[in-house]
């Protein structure tokens, strides 16, 4: 017992220390960060929890667990970056003890423990701790749900497997009050063919299926049930669009090319991907060599690939979709090379080191060969900054590898995810910089002038972010978008509106402020009766003022 919390607390206090660097310092990523900020924000000073808005229009795209843990942190923390920053965090680090705690029961603490590191300090997982998205929370639950099924597996008939399988229903149940359906489809489809593979259904009454049942039914039910009263419209919205339309169709305007997931996954991966084709190899051998010993592994794969193929298969394609896969991908990396650390420098080993090298240089080159390409005017970030990423890739291939040969794989794992940690903890505050999304330059200077009695509005798009940190609602202008469903449900005319009313307020003595791109700025100028006055600039977006 003393080696798991020495464990739990050493993971808590490293990872958490990871993830929770620079958390809150940079602006929320739009849209879809700042939409998933604003949300609760409004649920806390309306105190309406059941149905979400956005800007005031009803928004039934995700349920709303995510929404009530940010509305919980902002309760405590306060309306601001951080307080909504640091959910995503929280939920990466729970992902992340979780699966040391799998990797541990299944293949022992080294593993576990190697596995944890491998999750924590891959690129995908590493970004997403800072991106304000459902996907993370997701990746937990679902990791809860899959690590406690296979875990009940391995214990007898009891109250212990039990507990094991009722937590699986619980996390479920989060799963599905954070993002639909998806929640029970990954963990049912799993399951099931994992039941056929190994002649489990004549074993079905001995997974709780009645009582899990219950208990999955009363925390889901409910606020179905209540927000299909209160909105009758909810049902097709939720159900038929936001689930089958957006899969089997171009619903959502999301579709890619054949390239873009396998690519996804494996620069995501970045650096552990230079040991995916071993471990693959490894567990496939062993798996074949002995079926009926190999449960878990092939309940692992079948929980990568039946995810992987279900995104292969759909209309709708986004990078943090594929994040589910990573907790599966660290436990059999974690145990490949946990297996591997008393062998003599194997060969597949070695290749991986040398592949991460080469790769590393390539990456370092492209970084110095966009000092070239880039105008730096128009950057936010320097050619310094370039320079010392490249140094950095390259440092963090060459000591780990050198780590590995001189002295033992366990030192080079150790330094691969060190130098790899100082690589992202360099790059965060560079990659936020980037995001050219997001405005809030532009409501910081417009809340230096802005009065109560003012008012403020967007013109041509909706620009997620401006009510969060105006913490109230603002008027969009001749744009419905994202919002368009909302609107038909509701009367909104007060604060979504045309042109013609644009108009008529923009010409009267009330002072607003107007955010709009530069294009749309040259579309209004010729009617504005000298009533626009630029008063800051971002990128090709612009604060305009009806004073003269």
């Amino acid at each position: 017992m003393t080696s798991w919390i020495k464990d739990l607390l050493l993971i808590t206090l490293i990872i958490g220390v990871l993830f929770g660097a620079t958390i809150g310092k940079y602006p929320l990523a739009a849209p879809d960060g700042a939409r998933y900020a604003e949300i609760p924000r409004e649920m806390v000073v309306t105190g309406y929890y059941i149905t979400p808005h956005l800007n005031g229009v009803k928004y039934f795209e995700k349920p709303p667990l995510f929404y009530w843990l940010q509305a919980a942190s902002i309760k405590a923390l306060g309306v601001n970056d951080f307080a909504v920053s640091i959910v995503s965090a929280l939920m990466a680090l729970l992902s992340t003890l979780c699966i040391y705690f799998t990797g541990r029961k299944l293949h022992g603490r080294l593993s576990g423990l190697l596995a944890s590191f491998i999750f924590a300090t891959s690129a995908l997982v590493f970004v997403l701790t800072r991106v304000v998205t459902i996907d993370m929370a997701l990746t937990f639950f679902l990791t809860g749900s899959l690590c406690s099924f296979i875990l009940a597996t391995q214990l007898p008939l009891g109250i212990n497997r039990s507990w094991y399988l009722w937590l699986m229903y619980i996390f479920a149940a989060g799963a599905v009050m954070t993002k639909g359906l998806i929640g029970i489809v990954f963990l049912g489809l799993i399951v099931m063919i994992w039941f056929t593979i190994f002649n489990e259904w004549r074993n079905l009454k001995n997974y709780r299926l009645i009582s899990g049942g219950f208990i999955f039914l009363l925390l889901t039910l409910p606020w179905h049930i209540l927000v299909q009263i209160k909105n009758p419209e909810f049902f097709h919205f939720y159900f038929i669009e936001q689930h089958f339309l957006r899969y089997f169709t171009d619903y959502a305007r999301r579709t890619k090319k054949w390239w873009f997931l396998p690519t996804v996954t494996l620069s995501c991966l970045y650096p552990w991907l230079v040991f995916l084709p071993q471990t693959l190899v490894h567990h496939l051998t062993k798996t074949f060599r002995a079926w009926q010993q190999s449960k878990t592994t092939v309940f692992l794969l079948l929980w990568i690939a039946v995810i992987y193929v279900f995104y292969t298969f759909s209309s709708s394609k986004l990078i943090p979709y594929i994040l589910p896969i990573f907790p599966p991908l660290a436990i059999l990396i974690g145990n490949y090379l946990a297996d591997n650390l008393q062998n003599i420098k194997p060969t597949s080993i070695s290749f991986g080191f040398y592949g991460l090298i080469l790769l590393n240089i390539v990456l370092g080159i492209a970084a110095i060969s966009a000092t070239f390409k880039l105008d730096f005017n128009e950057q936010a970030f320097t050619q310094q900054n370039l320079y010392v990423i490249a140094v950095l890739v390259v440092i963090s291939a060459l000591i780990s590898a050198l780590a590995y040969r001189r002295h033992s794989l366990l030192l080079g794992i150790v330094m691969l995810a060190v130098t790899t940690s100082a690589l992202w903890l360099y790059a965060s505050p560079k990659i936020s910089a980037i995001n050219r999304q997001s405005i809030k330059p532009l409501i910081t200077v417009m809340q230096q002038k802005l009065q109560p009695e003012n008012e403020v509005m967007c013109y041509g798009n909706y620009y997620q972010e401006l009510p969060f940190y105006l913490k109230h609602t603002v008027t969009v202008v001749d744009y419905l978008g994202e919002l368009e469903f909302g609107t038909k449900h509701q009367d909104t005319k007060a604060w979504m509106i045309d042109q013609k009313t644009f108009w008529e307020r923009w010409l009267s003595d009330r002072t607003i402020y107007l955010i709009v791109s530069e294009n749309g700025y040259r579309t209004l100028l010729p009617q504005s009766q000298n009533r626009m006055r630029i008063v800051a600039k971002l990128w090709d977006t612009l604060l305009v003022v009806n004073t003269k």
